[in-house]
């Protein structure tokens, strides 16, 4: 094996266990509302389970987290003033915003690993691991004065399950093949519901009036317009193929991967409507000044979610020539493509103007040539110096591209033209719209 693979701990062979716990509690001021404390607890234990031959290895990790309230000052607003927004939200909209003065949740996180190990003999093993990782964190939107309707759940969950196997097939040629499956999950949901808009009041006299003229300050209430329809998820098949032969003085690699991709992201921003007020007035009498609202197509928010499935897919070859004693020489090739499966839906309209169909599947590749070299300089006469102990040369020219992020595949998905509605009538039309609630 290489070192890294072949290397046993001793204390992996002899066996291991550790409980622990760790808390941290403090207060930035003595107040209850600027205490802050953590806690991580956890377990790690390991061993053999067939002498020399197979080796488990398990922990798990819990983290809570408090974090002290955000201190604001108002410029311009009132307690007073903040608490009959309240009262009048519930009043008038049976909506409840919640308060100022919030206390976030605490953030958590929980890990779990499972790691098998079978020396199958001295030049083969297989290995599986497991790895679970589930977090959540509470986060504020916007500026200013902020209610706790308009903070959201963050959460994220990763589970990744890899079979791998490392050979030296010979004294020459040295392989391994990794298998993984993983799946990831995401769904920000506002602490304000779902029944809701997005509420913005401008402000800038103490009274709640708006006139242009004085310190400016805004009021947000109800879920933030970016949370109403935002979840995601992905699905991951990769395989990873690697050799490494040793030939006189040159180290060749070839290597291929892949990765099969399934992916979903629903985006719809404003989909429960985001209105905006000059001065309370206005929010109470259902008077904006601006309102804005997205809908699916269909009236049913998944029906615009994003959605595809492709293939990545890189080839690459290496040579790793030492040419001498200083000098190392690093070249080789790689080619990366990308097949998606299909297309995003189709909007004849758009294709019309384009000139082409917008349903085409993506497709593309690239091959990247790539040289490098090392050279140990410390014996050149430049680098002759009692403070220089050593001294190295790199360089390198190539073509790379990297990966290419989800967002960027998904977008035509979902900006197809025929899944979304957007609707944002003028200042003119809004005027006397009723009740922010309802649109």
């Amino acid at each position: 094996f290489q070192a890294e693979d072949g290397i046993r701990d001793p204390l992996w062979s002899r066996g291991l266990g550790d409980v622990y716990k760790r808390q941290n509690v403090g207060s930035l001021n003595g107040e209850k509302a600027s205490q802050f404390s953590d806690e991580t607890k956890g377990f790690v234990v390991g061993g053999p389970i067939i002498k020399d031959k197979l080796f488990f290895f398990v922990s798990q990790e819990e983290f809570t987290s408090v974090t002290p309230a955000e201190p604001y000052t108002y410029r311009t607003a009132t307690q007073a003033l903040i608490d009959e927004v309240r009262a009048q939200t519930i009043a008038l909209y049976n909506y409840d915003p919640g308060t100022t003065s919030f206390l976030p949740p605490p953030e958590m996180a929980d890990k779990e690993l499972v790691k098998l190990d079978w020396y199958i003999n001295d030049n083969h093993r297989l290995e599986y691991v497991y790895s679970y990782s589930e977090d959540n964190t509470v986060r504020p939107y916007n500026y200013d004065i902020r209610f706790s309707s308009h903070y959201y759940n963050y959460p994220a969950m990763t589970e990744k399950d890899t079979y791998a196997y490392y050979g030296d097939l010979s004294d020459n040629l040295y392989v391994q093949v990794k298998y993984s499956e993983v799946e990831w999950a995401n769904d920000q949901d506002s602490l304000g519901g779902e029944d809701f808009p997005h509420v913005e009041i401008r402000i800038d006299q103490a009274d709640g009036t708006y006139t242009g003229s004085g310190s400016r300050e805004v009021i947000f209430l109800g879920p933030d317009k970016y949370r109403s329809a935002n979840e995601g998820f992905a699905f991951d098949e990769i395989l990873n193929m690697k050799a490494v032969y040793t030939m006189g003085d040159h180290e060749i690699t070839f290597g291929y991967d892949s990765i099969d991709k399934r992916l979903g992201n629903l985006f719809i921003s404003r989909e429960n409507g985001a209105y905006k007020f000059n001065g309370v007035d206005n929010y109470y009498a259902g008077i904006p000044y601006f309102f804005r609202f997205n809908k699916s197509a269909t009236g049913d928010p998944y029906y615009a979610m994003a959605g595809f499935s492709g293939t990545f897919e890189t080839i690459y070859l290496q040579d790793k020539y030492y040419v001498s004693d200083i000098l190392t020489v690093n070249y080789g090739l790689r080619y990366d493509s990308f097949e998606m499966d299909m297309g995003p839906a189709y909007n004849e309209y758009g294709s019309g103007l384009l000139g082409f169909r917008n349903d085409t599947p993506a497709s593309t590749s690239i091959l990247q040539p790539r040289f490098g070299f090392q050279l140990d300089a410390s014996d050149m006469g430049m680098f002759s110096s009692d403070r220089i102990v050593s001294a190295e040369l790199r360089g390198g020219y190539g073509l790379f591209a990297g990966r290419v992020p989800n967002v960027w595949i998904a977008s035509p998905f979902a900006n197809s033209g025929v899944c979304l509605l957007y609707t944002s009538p003028s200042p003119r039309d809004q005027r006397g719209s009723g009740n922010p609630g309802y649109g």
